[in-house]
């Protein structure tokens, strides 16, 4: 009776024994997976790609334009005369950080024109800041400022005598104008530009137009 007694608590032993064991790897089974799996995971994450340089954000340009200035003279010997003169522009430019802002840089030429009494010569260099807000799908408008230096020659007639006079205005203009996408770096369309006269000149203000045809690169 005894030995029977003995036996069966050594048997119950051995079996609780056992469990905890299988518990016990069980456990270190269900670790050792969780650990894997997270190593895995940790291994299958991409390591962070750094975006190179977006050559679109600082893309520079330069184009040319056919331009017009519509202009009204008053020579210093009091001959006056006013009208429309034709040149051309070209100009040079890149974007300041944003798709959305350009600084440019141009030159302006206008062929030498009669206008009654005075005989005019203009050409002009200017810098601006455009402003390139979207419209839609291929079209952008263009608003601005710019600085700009008139150099003027005239020569204006009175009672039979011609007088010749030159000047280097500075002006403000006044921008607006639309660019239509041709391809992703050809742009054209038109400006209009009031520009203002900074101090004492021939002509105090004008108004210009210009088709404008521009590549980025």
């Amino acid at each position: 009776m005894f030995q029977g007694w003995k036996f069966s608590l050594i048997a119950i032993a051995i079996l609780s024994s056992t469990n905890v064991w299988a518990d016990e790897d069980g456990s270190y089974t269900n670790y050792d997976a969780i650990v894997n799996e997270l190593k895995a995971d940790a291994e299958d994450r991409p390591e962070p790609v750094v975006e190179g340089l977006g050559w679109d954000e600082v893309a520079l340009s330069a184009g040319m334009s056919v331009a017009t200035s519509f202009i009204s003279i008053t020579a210093p010997n009091g001959a006056t005369g006013g009208g429309m003169l034709k040149g051309f522009e070209i100009f040079t430019g890149a974007n300041l950080f944003s798709k959305s802002a350009r600084g440019e840089i141009g030159f302006r030429s206008f062929a030498p024109e009669d206008f009654g009494k005075v005989h005019v010569d203009l050409r002009e260099f200017e810098a601006r800041l455009i402003f390139l807000p979207p419209l839609r799908d291929k079209l952008t408008m263009r608003m601005g400022l710019g600085l700009t230096a008139r150099y003027m020659d005239i020569d204006g007639r009175t009672n039979g005598k011609s007088e010749h006079s030159e000047a280097m205005t500075p002006a403000t203009a006044l921008i607006l104008g639309l660019e239509h996408r041709l391809s992703r770096a050809v742009t054209v369309g038109p400006d209009i530009a009031y520009r203002s006269a900074l101090s004492d000149s021939f002509d105090k203000s004008a108004w210009d137009a210009a088709i404008r045809l521009n590549a980025s690169f």
